[in-house]
């Protein structure tokens, strides 16, 4: 006669091996998903902060952004690759100090990269003559951005977000907005 059997067979052992490998392969594909989510809603939260900083300077100075920071394009010093140079950051940290400067209403007190440490991009267009689909009518967006999680400027995974002009008639954004849906 046999006596009652202990333990579990190599089969059954292989099997549950394989379902617990299964699910935590499902479980790192869910929660890369889900990080990479939140850095984008993250970028999408600061650029409207930023956004909202540059409408209040402009509201309370009566000047364009242009015009506030002194520049038609900080992201200048940005493009050509590598945007973790210093005097792309250099930019970026002189356009918020104009801008908080000039604001009454809204201030950012610390200067905010994004989720991937890069410093946002900004375009100063309104008001630019050679960069509106218009040339004849120089109310163009201006623009604020992220390079994305690789870091590369103007490719598709950036987010771009076109800021409302106050000059009238609008004559349409300078880059149209990107991965903001």
């Amino acid at each position: 006669m046999m006596g009652k059997r202990g333990g579990f067979t190599l089969v059954e052992l292989i099997v549950v091996i394989s379902i617990i490998g299964i699910l935590a392969t499902l479980g790192i594909a869910s929660y890369t998903n889900v990080q990479k989510q939140s850095k984008n809603t993250k970028a999408k939260s600061d650029i409207v902060e930023l956004s909202n900083l540059v409408v209040a300077a402009r509201i309370a100075t009566g000047k364009t952004f242009a015009e506030i920071t002194g520049s038609i394009c900080s992201e200048y010093s940005c493009r050509g690759g590598n945007i973790s140079t210093a005097a792309c950051l250099s930019a970026y940290t002189t356009a918020l100090q104009k801008l908080n400067a000039a604001s009454t209403t809204i201030k950012i007190d610390t200067i905010p990269k994004d989720p991937w440490g890069q410093p946002y991009l900004i375009n100063e267009n309104e008001g630019e003559a050679c960069c509106c689909s218009d040339t004849t009518n120089w109310c163009c967006t201006d623009n604020i951005m992220s390079a994305g999680p690789n870091g590369a400027y103007w490719d598709t995974d950036d987010i771009n977000y076109n800021i409302p002009t106050l000059c009238i008639p609008n004559a349409g954004s300078h880059h149209p907005n990107q991965n903001w849906e």
